[in-house]
C-alpha cells in the first residue's frame, strides 16, 4: 500500500509519472490527491486535466480505479 499527498502542482503524480519509479507489490494507492474531476467525482461538474496523470501512474502500478458507494 502506497500513501500519496499530492500538493495544488501535483509534484508527487508527476514525479511518480515521469522517472517511472519501481514500486513492487502495490496493492492498494491511496490519498489526498488533490485532484477535483467530474470522472473521479460524478456531482462535480468540471474535468482536470490532472486525472490523466493519477490514471497514468495507476496503470503503470497495474492498478485500478475503484470508487465507494455512500
Amino acid at each position: 500500500m502506497i500513501n500519496i499527498y499530492s500538493d495544488e502542482h501535483q509534484s508527487t503524480l508527476k514525479y511518480l509519472k515521469e522517472t517511472k519509479v519501481s514500486i513492487h507489490n502495490v496493492f492498494v494507492m491511496t490519498g489526498d490527491f488533490n485532484i477535483r474531476d467530474r470522472d473521479l467525482d460524478p456531482s462535480y461538474p468540471h474535468y482536470s486535466a490532472h486525472s490523466n496523470i493519477l490514471i497514468d501512474v495507476a496503470d503503470f502500478l497495474e492498478l485500478k480505479l475503484s470508487f465507494s458507494v455512500y
